[in-house]
């Protein structure tokens, strides 16, 4: 028996408003499927040329870990993840405490320490002038969080700091983003942050 993804997957097909053959963990729904976002919903991020364009576009960005950085994620060791994503040289970087301490132990500098609902009221304070006291930022991307404490962050960012654009870099689509990766394995999700990475030189 076909699932209900399959069957929606199926019918955007025929319609012309999707790819019939498209993987159903691609499916631009929340990854917590009882959750309802309201009428404004993140931008799928489908290639890692399109978040490459996305990068070069913005100023500051801030990147910021969080406690499950420390885990692997669908398999995955974020951690590396984290580690290419510092090596394109593009975003300061930010964790939870512990994340921030084993960040450091693998070379992965962090410019604070900080709590991410700490951080989500500095980020909405218009007036804040960022950790280097230059100014605020335009892009702040997320990385390796439980699933709802990002969900409660980026809703009030989306509220709150609507001129910052958030995105979620973890493998689950999070509505309340400006930007979202879809829902994806673990393979997927490695190998698109990876071709990012390739894409500014990174080795």
């Amino acid at each position: 028996m076909r699932s209900l993804y399959q069957i929606q997957h199926f019918y955007l097909g025929l319609s012309g408003r999707g790819d019939a053959t498209v993987s159903t963990y691609r499916f631009p729904e929340p990854w917590a499927t009882a959750e309802i976002p309201g009428p404004r919903k993140a931008a799928i991020i489908p290639r890692p040329e399109s978040l490459v364009a996305i990068l070069r576009r913005a100023n500051r960005r801030l990147l910021v870990a969080g406690s499950k950085a420390l885990d692997r994620i669908e398999g995955v060791d974020t951690v590396e993840l984290i580690r290419l994503l510092h090596s394109t040289k593009l975003f300061t970087i930010v964790a939870s405490r512990n994340t921030a301490y084993r960040l450091e132990e693998v070379g992965i500098p962090t410019v604070a320490s900080i709590s991410v609902y700490e951080l989500g009221d500095r980020l909405r304070d218009s007036s804040w002038t960022g950790f280097d006291g230059v100014g605020g930022y335009d892009l702040v991307g997320f990385i390796g969080f439980p699933y709802i404490t990002l969900w409660l962050v980026l809703s009030g960012l989306k509220h709150f700091a609507p001129k910052i654009s958030t995105i979620s870099l973890d493998p689950y689509y999070h509505p309340h983003a400006y930007w979202s990766l879809p829902n994806v394995k673990g393979s997927e999700w490695y190998s698109f942050i990876k071709k990012v990475a390739d894409s500014f030189g990174v080795m």
